[in-house]
């Protein structure tokens, strides 16, 4: 689901039968520099593997606003989906979502080289 309630192009329904299988999946949740909305979903839109150019987080950044990526895959990534919500910072530990992007598919391989920008290698 988008912002204003509308499936964003290249999003995956979230059904019921979709909210059981996420529930099953695996997750994995990453930090991205901070991209605007409309960005976001144009990227998508263009090309199934935008994840790829998102920045990561630098531990030492300014934390003001960044994205949060919610990454869902079955055991053997042959399902995977991406799902980004901004963040705002309020404090100490104390996070506010401000919008969140529908569910993207992404592939392994997508998957796989986003996940190296972190150090993570499956």
């Amino acid at each position: 689901m988008g912002l204003f309630g509308k499936d964003a192009v290249g999003t995956v329904k979230v059904t019921g039968d979709m909210k059981k299988k996420l529930k099953g999946m695996k997750t994995r949740t990453i930090s991205y520099v901070h991209e605007s909305l409309n960005e976001i979903e144009e990227w998508f839109a263009k090309d199934a593997d935008a994840l790829l150019l998102f920045e990561p987080m630098n531990y030492y950044a300014s934390k003001k606003k960044y994205l949060s990526a919610t990454i869902y895959y079955s055991p053997d990534y042959s399902e995977n989906y991406v799902e980004l919500q901004e963040m705002v910072c309020r404090g100490e530990a104390e996070d506010k979502k401000s919008w969140k992007t529908g569910l993207y598919p992404v592939t392994k391989d997508t998957l796989v080289k986003a996940l190296a920008k972190f150090k993570i290698f499956i």
